[in-house]
């Protein structure tokens, strides 16, 4: 549904962009004997975003490879500093199919777009949740907060904080190698 605030239609490159609240209450099929939760091992749960250029997408629509979900805020000192290390991953491993999802957790677009336009990085998605419905459905308590996603949809690594290299590291093999 659209909404009214100064975020329901934007510009952006000269086009006008309409936005619509995500939708965390999407449901989400096992896999195989995989249940659907927020542990290592389960299905995470899916759910639908605009993107930042309005394109509407689900979670499930990257099925098939590996992916990163990245929860982050404009205030949040360490998701600015991990984006670029993000990004070059992102490109490091696209033979792969990884993609990563940076969704932005309660704020206005046009905040979020300054921020991203401001540090220069570029992700697969960035992912518009101003009231914050995808990040409660990730029950997700302090930014930034990062889920890795094999290709099936399941969980293989949750990290709360910062990633550094090696943990970013870690958690894309993680998600390469799928859930054992």
């Amino acid at each position: 549904m659209l909404f009214s605030s100064d975020d329901a239609s934007v510009s952006s490159g000269g086009e006008t962009v309409a936005l619509q609240l995500a939708d965390a209450s999407i449901s989400t099929a096992p896999v195989g004997s995989r249940g659907v939760g927020l542990g290592e091992g389960q299905v995470a749960p899916d759910f639908e975003f605009s993107a930042f250029d309005g394109k509407r997408q689900k979670l499930s629509d990257l099925r098939g490879g590996p992916v990163l979900i990245n929860f982050w805020a404009t205030w949040c000192i360490p998701c600015r500093a991990e984006m670029p290390d993000l990004e070059a991953a992102l490109k490091k491993y696209q033979p792969q199919q990884f993609a990563v999802l940076g969704m932005n957790n309660g704020e206005k677009y046009k905040a979020a777009q300054s921020f991203i336009d401001k540090i220069g990085v570029h992700f697969t998605a960035f992912g518009y949740d101003p009231d914050g419905s995808v990040a409660k459905r990730y029950s997700v308590q302090g930014m930034p907060t990062s889920y890795f996603i094999d290709a099936h949809g399941v969980i293989t690594r949750v990290v709360t904080g910062a990633l550094t290299p090696k943990l970013l590291e870690g958690g894309i093999d993680s998600a390469i190698a799928g859930a054992q």
